[in-house]
């Protein structure tokens, strides 16, 4: 054990690299949490560069980015016993998936398959996340299976 400003202190031991992402979240959130506690005062500076760290390793972290996109799409579900289709339309785009409504009960990991009504094009896609909002209203996140850039679009211009 090591003294740290009269107190005595545990070794950092470092568990490899969930243990350095955990805290890199942890130390850039910090600022943050004391900034909205009244702790922080304006001017100071890390806040800042905490913040941008943080937004930076959000990034980092997701497949792609995300685009706000309003794209009509078909989606069925083809399971024996509980096949159904609807027709709604996209909140959120990436190149690996998309982010919409849907007014059919699913459950994570469920396989659907997206069609557009504009292309026409279809794609194999597993729900990944699923969340109902206030009102009833459910998102379900979509993650593509067989399709690489199934919107496609040029990602390299999307910032």
């Amino acid at each position: 054990m090591r003294k740290l400003a009269g107190r005595e202190a545990f070794p950092r031991q470092d568990f490899g690299i969930g243990a350095a992402i955990s805290r890199g979240v942890l130390s850039a959130s910090r600022p943050a949490r004391q900034q909205r506690q009244g702790i922080h005062r304006p001017g100071a500076g890390p806040v800042d560069r905490y913040s941008l760290r943080a937004t930076d390793l959000s990034c980092r972290l997701r497949q792609s980015q995300r685009l706000a996109a309003s794209i009509p799409v078909e989606l069925r579900c083809e399971e024996p016993g509980g096949a159904w289709e609807e027709e709604t339309q996209t909140k959120q785009i990436s190149r690996y998936g998309a982010l919409l409504k849907c007014q059919h009960p699913v459950r994570a990991g469920e396989i659907l398959l997206v069609v557009r009504l504009d292309t026409g094009r279809q794609a194999q896609a597993r729900v990944a996340r699923r969340q109902r909002k206030i009102g009833g209203v459910q998102e379900i996140g979509i993650e593509f299976l067989d399709r690489d850039n199934f919107w496609n679009m040029d990602w390299s211009s999307v910032v």
